[in-house]
């Protein structure tokens, strides 16, 4: 979630949810014409409104300038109107953004609460409430075993894996929740 706030002639301002998370201050990002989190720059918007990344898609003189409209902005935000940029001539564009940050819900850790499969996927519900359908063809050892043998897995102590025992079943074999996830599940 990066929603753009505010649009000034070419330079576009918008906040990114990873910040709301993850940092402590305030910050808006700025980019010129799009929305380009790797390199645009970042800005503190406190204690004071100051570089936080300088990025590589803007000049100097584009960045202050940046920097000077995000302090107009600031010392006028109760206000909450558009203003007219004297150098463009352009009339400044504020998008409503219904919804702060913490009205979304950002899952910190994937745990397994259960597992189902049917003919074509393994249904992983996790606690944080989202479901992962996994096709059962990228797993060979699950997709050539019968459904009745499917069934037979142990959800491990963390509630990362599925782990069939060889043990207690045909199948010789776990399933990682991270694997699936990607590296920040």
């Amino acid at each position: 979630m990066s929603p753009r706030v505010f649009k000034d002639g070419e330079l576009v301002f918008w906040f990114h949810s990873h910040d709301a998370l993850q940092e402590i201050r305030a910050s808006v990002h700025v980019g010129k014409g799009s929305q380009n989190d790797a390199g645009d720059p970042k800005i503190w918007l406190e204690p004071a409104v100051e570089i936080a990344r300088a990025g590589r898609t803007l000049n100097q003189q584009e960045l202050k300038n940046a920097i000077k409209i995000i302090k107009k902005i600031t010392n006028a935000y109760s206000k909450r109107g558009a203003s007219t940029n004297k150098q463009t001539k352009k009339r400044a564009v504020w998008y409503n953004i219904p919804y702060p940050a913490s009205a979304y819900t950002f899952p910190k850790r994937a745990r397994i609460r259960t597992a189902r499969f049917d003919k074509n996927y393994l249904r992983l519900e996790l606690t944080d409430k989202r479901i992962l359908a996994i096709p059962i063809e990228w797993i060979p050892t699950v997709c050539n075993a019968t459904p009745a043998e499917r069934e037979k897995y142990e959800i491990s102590r963390d509630r990362t894996m599925l782990i069939w025992d060889p043990d207690k079943c045909a199948i010789n074999d776990e399933v990682r929740l991270a694997d699936y996830l990607g590296p920040n599940g």
